[in-house]
């Protein structure tokens, strides 16, 4: 069954279009980990400052033993910080239905 997640970010007023620029330096990471199953970077409609993430692996274990090991998602994750108006807010569960 498929790990999922979906991450909260709230950006200091002004900086969503610097926290997707850093995001989008993932994409060709996650495209060529055969275990992530999606990376998908959402702004929302209703908090301009609000940018969201949906994750899937192939397992727990794939992301956090692998996914986060490498290099580009450490600095990812370190250049983030400095953006965010506070922590992320990380939701996370197995897939239970897919289309």
């Amino acid at each position: 069954m498929a790990y999922g997640m979906v991450v909260l970010l709230h950006a200091k007023p002004g900086h969503r279009d610097e926290i997707t620029r850093i995001l989008d330096t993932m994409l060709p990471r996650a495209k060529e980990e055969d275990g992530c199953l999606a990376f998908n970077v959402h702004n929302s409609h209703d908090d301009p400052d609000l940018v969201w993430l949906y994750e899937v692996f192939t397992t727990m274990e794939y992301h956090d033993e692998v996914h986060e090991s490498y290099a580009e998602v450490k600095a990812v994750l370190e250049q983030l910080s400095e953006h965010l108006l506070a922590p992320w807010v990380i939701y996370q569960g197995d897939q239970i239905r897919t289309l």
